[in-house]
This record gives C-alpha cells, sequence and structure tokens, in this order.
C-alpha cells in the first residue's frame, strides 16, 4: 500500500446530486473531515489497504491465521470499523511482521493506531513469561479476556448469570426512574414495549441467555405493569406474564415472552447460516461442527461453544418453517426433503417403497405433474398438496425458503410466533370463546332486520356503562334501549337507508368498460380463477386490436390450487410467453385485475417464494421487449376475461 498524488487529486474532487442535478466538480480546501460524504469510503479504501497488507503476508507465510477446526478456514483478522482484532501465532517473528505492517499502514493512510487502547490476548497453553515478551512488542499491557467486545462480552465463562447481569441492572435503572411518575396503563405499555423489552435484544441476537435471567427481567416488567406509584403502593399482580404475553385477541396484552424472541433473533442467525453458505460465520461453523451434514441435521457435538449451543437451540424454529422450493433442477429428495406446502408437515406422508427411495422431484413431472403416477405412489393428502405446488419454466434453482413469510425470507416476528405455540402459549393462556367471536356468532343467527338493533343496543349498554363509570350517571334498562333505537333512527335518516325508502334509494356505483387502445397497439387481458370442487386452476387471456376486434383467445386449466395471486402471475407469465412466441406482436398492453401482481412487477423487490419467481419470469420477458406494457384494470373491465377463466377450468386441455 502506498501513495499515489493522482488518486488523492482524485479523491479531493468529487460531486454532488442536487434535486437531480449535478453539481460540481468541488475542490476541498480543508481536507475530509467528519461529516464529509466521502470520509466513510475514504475509510473503507484505507481499511481495504490494511486488509491487502496483511493477506499478502499471509501468502507469503510470514503470519499465520487462526483455525478454530480441521479444515475450516484460516482467519487472519476481521474488520469491524474501528474495532478490528488481528490473529497471528504466539512467535516473536510473527509479532514483529504484523507490528512493521501496522507501521507501513500508519504512514500510507496517515492514520495511527492507539496501543494504549488496544487489548491482547493469549491462548491459555502460553507460558506467563513469554506472554510478557510479546506484550512488549506491541507495547500493549490491556487483556481484553476481562473486557467487551462490539458492546458483548469478549469471553463467556461458566457463571453465565454474573455475565449477563449487567442487562438486569441496565432494566433496573430505567424502570426505577420511571416509577416516580403517575403513568397510565397506557403509558406503561408503550414503555415496556418501546424501551424495557429492547434492552436486551442486541444480547439476546448472539447469545441465548439464562432462564434465570429472563425469569429476572420478566419479573422486574411485571411489578412495573402492575403497581409501583410513588406513594408506595407496589399494586397486585392480578395475571402472570405469560398470560400477559399472549395476544390481545386471547386476553392478554401482546407483551414479548424474553424466552421466545430471544430464540427467534437467534434463529435469525441460523437463517443466515442455511440461506448464505459461502459467508465467514458458515464456514467456520460448519467445518467445525456440522462439516459432513447440513445446519437442520447437526448434532449439538462434544463440549461446543456458547455461541453453537445457542444457535443450536433454536433448531426447532427452523424445522417448524423451512422448506424446498421446487426450482428447475428438481434435485429434491421426495422422501427425505420438505418440499410439501402444507404448513403443518412438510414431508411425505405416504409410506416408502424400498425400490424408489432415491426418488427425486423431476421424476414427478413430465411438462406438468403425472398425476397417474402421482396416484399410484401417494395417499389423497400428498396428491393434493403436490398438485397445489405451482412448476415453471426457467433458470432458477431448488433453494430453502422460510414459509412464514411473504417473501420466503426469515423473519424474526413470524419465528417468535412459532417459538410462542410451542413453549408458552398453551389451551390454558387463551380466552376459549372470545367475546368478538361469541357476538358475531349471534349476529351470524339472528334475523336479517335485527342484526342492527342488536348492534345499536349493544353498544348502548357500553356507551352507559361509561356514563356510570366516568360521569355517576344511572340509566335503567329502558332508557339504553329507547337511546339506542333513537341513535339508529337517526343514522339511518343521516345515511339515507330507511326502510321504506330501500328500494327507491340504491346506491350508484361507478361503471368501469374496456377500453381499446390507441393504434397500432393491441391489448390483453388476463385473469384466473381456482375451482375449488374440481381443484383445478383456471387461466385465460383475451387479445384485441385498437378496434376493439377479437383477435385471439387462450385458455388452460392446470390441475390442483395454488395460491390466488400465484395463479393470477401464472396468467401474466402465460400471456406475455404467448403473444410473444405465438402471436408474434410487439406493441402489446397487457391488463389484469390483480393489483398484487401489478404492484410486484412493477417493483424491484426480491423475493425467493413460487410467487416470486413467477413474478422474476414477468420481469425477463418485459425486460427483452421494452414495447411491452403491463398495467392495473377493474374487475368490472376485465368480465369477458374473467367469465372464459372460469370457464376453462372444466377443460382439461389448452383451448385458442
Amino acid at each position: 500500500m502506498g501513495k499515489s498524488d493522482h488518486a488523492l487529486h482524485l479523491i479531493s474532487l468529487y460531486s454532488v446530486l442536487i434535486n437531480d442535478r449535478v453539481v460540481g466538480p468541488i475542490q476541498p480546501h480543508r481536507g475530509l473531515r467528519q461529516g464529509c460524504p466521502l470520509s466513510p469510503y475514504f475509510f473503507i479504501l484505507c481499511a481495504h489497504g490494511l486488509s491487502s497488507l496483511i493477506l499478502d503476508a499471509e501468502r507469503r507465510g510470514a503470519i499465520h491465521g487462526c483455525c478454530v477446526s480441521r479444515g475450516g478456514p484460516t482467519i487472519s483478522h476481521l474488520l469491524f470499523a474501528d474495532d478490528s482484532p488481528l490473529f497471528c501465532k504466539a512467535k516473536e517473528e510473527e509479532c514483529g511482521i504484523l507490528k512493521q505492517l501496522l507501521r507501513d499502514y500508519e504512514e500510507a493512510s496517515g492514520q495511527s493506531i492507539n496501543f494504549a487502547k488496544s487489548g491482547i490476548m493469549f491462548s491459555s497453553n502460553l507460558a506467563r513469561e513469554e506472554q510478557q515478551t510479546l506484550s512488549d512488542i506491541f507495547g500493549i499491557t490491556k487483556d481484553i479476556r476481562s473486557g467487551k467486545y462490539l458492546g458483548l462480552s469478549s469471553l463467556i465463562g461458566k457463571n453465565k448469570k454474573e455475565i449477563f447481569s449487567y442487562i438486569k441492572d441496565r432494566l433496573w435503572k430505567r424502570i426505577h426512574s420511571w416509577r416516580g411518575k403517575y403513568l397510565s396503563k397506557a403509558g406503561r405499555e408503550v414503555l415496556i414495549k418501546a424501551v424495557a423489552q429492547a434492552l436486551p435484544s442486541y444480547c439476546m441476537n448472539v447469545f441465548l441467555l439464562p432462564n434465570s435471567t429472563t425469569d429476572e427481567l420478566q419479573r422486574i416488567m411485571n411489578s412495573f405493569w402492575w403497581g409501583s406509584q410513588p406513594d408506595g403502593n407496589r399494586g397486585i399482580k392480578w395475571l402472570s406474564w405469560e398470560r400477559l404475553c399472549t395476544r390481545k385477541i386471547h386476553g392478554g396484552m401482546s407483551f414479548r415472552n424474553l424466552e421466545s424472541f430471544n430464540l427467534a433473533m437467534l434463529g435469525k442467525q441460523a437463517w443466515n447460516l442455511i440461506s448464505k453458505p459461502m459467508s465467514l460465520m458458515a464456514k467456520v461453523l460448519k467445518a467445525k461442527y456440522f462439516p459432513n451434514s447440513s445446519f437442520l441435521e447437526a448434532s449439538l457435538g462434544h463440549n461446543p461453544s456458547f455461541i453453537w449451543r445457542s444457535l443450536w437451540n433454536s433448531k426447532f424454529i427452523m424445522n417448524k418453517g423451512i422448506r424446498l422450493r421446487v426450482g428447475d433442477d428438481h434435485n429434491i429428495r421426495v422422501w427425505k426433503d420438505p418440499w410439501l406446502r402444507d404448513p403443518h408437515n412438510f414431508y411425505i406422508e405416504s409410506p416408502l417403497a424400498m425400490d424408489i427411495e432415491s426418488m427425486t422431484v423431476k421424476d414427478l413431472i413430465n411438462q406438468q405433474w403425472d398425476i397417474g403416477l402421482l396416484q399410484g405412489l401417494f395417499c389423497n393428502r400428498d396428491v393434493r398438496e403436490i398438485l397445489n405446488i405451482p412448476l415453471h419454466t426457467g433458470t432458477e434453482e431448488d433453494k430453502c425458503i422460510w414459509h412464514h413469510g411473504n417473501n420466503g425470507k426469515y423473519s424474526v416476528c413470524s419465528g417468535y410466533k412459532i417459538a410462542q405455540e410451542i413453549l408458552v402459549v398453551g389451551e390454558e393462556h387463551k380466552i376459549q370463546e372470545g367475546f368478538v367471536q361469541w357476538l358475531f356468532q349471534i349476529l351470524s343467527k339472528a334475523p336479517e332486520s335485527a342484526v342492527d338493533k342488536i348492534a345499536m343496543v349493544l353498544w348502548g349498554i357500553w356507551r352507559a356503562r361509561n356514563e356510570k363509570l366516568w360521569n355517576r350517571i344511572s340509566n335503567t334498562a329502558h332508557q339504553v334501549v329507547d337511546s339506542a333505537m333513537m341513535f339508529l333512527s337517526d343514522w339511518k335518516g343521516v345515511r339515507g337507508i330507511e326502510r321504506s325508502n330501500e328500494t327507491s334509494r340504491q346506491p350508484s356505483n361507478q361503471s368501469y368498460t374496456w377500453e381499446k387502445p390507441q393504434a397500432p397497439t393491441f391489448k390483453c387481458n388476463v385473469d384466473a380463477t381456482l375451482q375449488n370442487e374440481r381443484r383445478t386452476t383456471g387461466l385465460e387471456m383475451v387479445l384485441r386490436d385498437f378496434t376493439s376486434s377479437f383477435i385471439s383467445a387462450r385458455t388452460n386449466a392446470l390441475p390442483g390450487l395454488v395460491g390466488i395471486k400465484e395463479a393470477e402471475a401464472m396468467a401474466s407469465k402465460e400471456a406475455l410467453s404467448w403473444v410473444d412466441e405465438d402471436m408474434g406482436l410487439q406493441e402489446v398492453i397487457f391488463e389484469s385485475d390483480s393489483k398484487v401482481v401489478i404492484n410486484a412487477i412493477n417493483s424491484q423487490s426480491e423475493d425467493d417464494s413460487e410467487f416470486g419467481i413467477l413474478i422474476s419470469a414477468c420481469r425477463v420477458i418485459l425486460r427483452q421487449l421494452p414495447s411491452y406494457k403491463i398495467c392495473f384494470t377493474r374487475r368490472q373491465a376485465n368480465k369477458i376475461t374473467h367469465n372464459l377463466a372460469r370457464v376453462s377450468c372444466f377443460h382439461a386441455r389448452p383451448m385458442i
């Protein structure tokens, strides 16, 4: 790494965008300072220079990094902003070379290493005298064993309760500062959810806190929720914390259960191990703990590290949500891999025949699912779930996805729900028959003419309760009913829907009709429908020209029931391919009444689910044919296509 006057001259000249206009070049006369937009990039360039120096010395064999297992990657340095650990063998030669590399970096970048704030750590096998000698080479006296790195403890010992006690202390100080204030229940709820429960989140992202620590944290929050007024009244804890952590629809307050949330946070790291196998963390952990298997098949192992034990404990969440998406290579093992879309069980339930144990998904496909083969091998449940998987032709490979996420990617929220259902939420913590469900059952059985009266009387009861509680005003039952009926009559009068005028006053709905395109453009309307009785998915597309003349139409019926948005995406993809390959038209406008599909195609967000594959295929065709446009239309303007799609469900083969 050396100086370059030309490079420094280029760095000192830059331009900026103001209201989409380029302003510059700007030449700073006071150098690059903190807050300058170029400072982060310049820092990254300097850090890359230090990394190159260390990697070059490692390639020459001058220094040797740390390797945690046989066959694992060698790590010589990690760069995290201004906290950068460096690794080498405990030899005077290597320490001297590393010290010289740091000096070269200082001269080239102008950044100075603060050895007074730096720390050093040695293996326990190294003698005390040798440790002192190597420390003197760097001029470092601080031992980082007892300190923190990036806000977390550098080393985790046996007494984990004492190590994580600082979280309890921070929470106690924060809540103690609130106890001198008169807070409503709503205020306490906001403080617990936004502040108190957020304090341990950073640590939970890496470590699994001991149960004793999480219990103490929840005990402090529960005490704050139920009382602790400035007058010394501690309050009565009417419900347990487990009950408060259930959803509000089940009678709780939707507080976080810290154990479940901790496991959900660790599930995010476990998901990164699976979805990013080429990352450094995944390589290190795989080489040490599961070199010949996947994370889902890994065992805890002998004498595991605390981090690995924490990640391994979140594996049950992964098993409940990870499945394989069927791509174009179809190398999924039929009997051993989770590839079905049933949220209760991703695996095949049919008994395994000995001679077809190695069968893969590609053996079940002949352009479409081979229905005869499926019915001969699998039970009705498996056949139904297989046919519900949409097939496609593309370059997307088989991939692990998160079933409970809209885009096929793991989220802490979905992981927390799974952990809650498994660990905490039982039938004893739920309201078996909620008031809302009970009310809707009553209303569904009541005559149509009485529904509005029942609803208004219930509202009157609630209003009378509030009047009694807050204003000390009492009302008799007759007064409550009469007042409710009066409000109902007034409401109907304002809205103009009295019973006597219902026949004469009909709401005027705005009508939407199909509009012809401008010459010489064609318009193709697309739609899809699901036929539950026949368990088929119907696709339909109608092509017309700028004179509103009918050109052609195409229908297709696919076995199985895919999701409605997937069916709409399949119809759009097939329409794009049909018009391009079979019709050979250049300027075409495609219209669909699915706003979800149109928004997904026009956005640039990534989606690993089956729906995302279909959307990606549509984007590829539209990029290749810029004269094609796809837009949203109302269902009223797409009636012909919708009716044909319903008819197509009754035909086994495509019709043109």
